[in-house]
């Protein structure tokens, strides 16, 4: 790769990683505003009871949790000057298998387990 193409990417990746750190000032500041909604959604579950519905958007919320977790950390870490941005990039690509994994277990193992035919 010439040096012109790597400063190109470099600079790219800078004002991505800005854009992102710009629409959320604190790097946990998306985990913060979920902390109110998993609150809620343990109270009605400890009220109502599970349901798929319930059960399938917790696990979601915790997946998605840990992933805007993990991409915060490591976008200030590349701000910082600390890591670079193939990390970052890394931990996104390699988080998709959790997801697909997720979605597999909404569609195959909770119909049986809340007795759907």
């Amino acid at each position: 790769m010439s040096d012109e193409v790597k400063k190109i990417v470099f600079r790219t990746s800078v004002a991505s990683a800005a854009l992102g750190v710009v629409l959320s000032p604190i790097p946990f500041a998306d985990e913060l505003l979920l902390v109110p909604i998993y609150s809620v959604m343990a109270a009605r579950i400890g009220d109502l009871g599970f349901t798929p519905n319930r059960l399938a958007a917790l696990g979601l919320n915790l997946v998605l949790l840990v992933n805007l977790a993990g991409a915060a950390w490591l976008s200030a870490r590349f701000l910082a000057g600390r890591t670079g941005f193939h990390r970052l990039e890394r931990w996104q690509t390699s988080y998709l298998p959790v997801f697909a994994l997720w979605a597999t277990i909404v569609v195959v193992v909770l119909p049986p387990v809340f007795a759907y035919r």
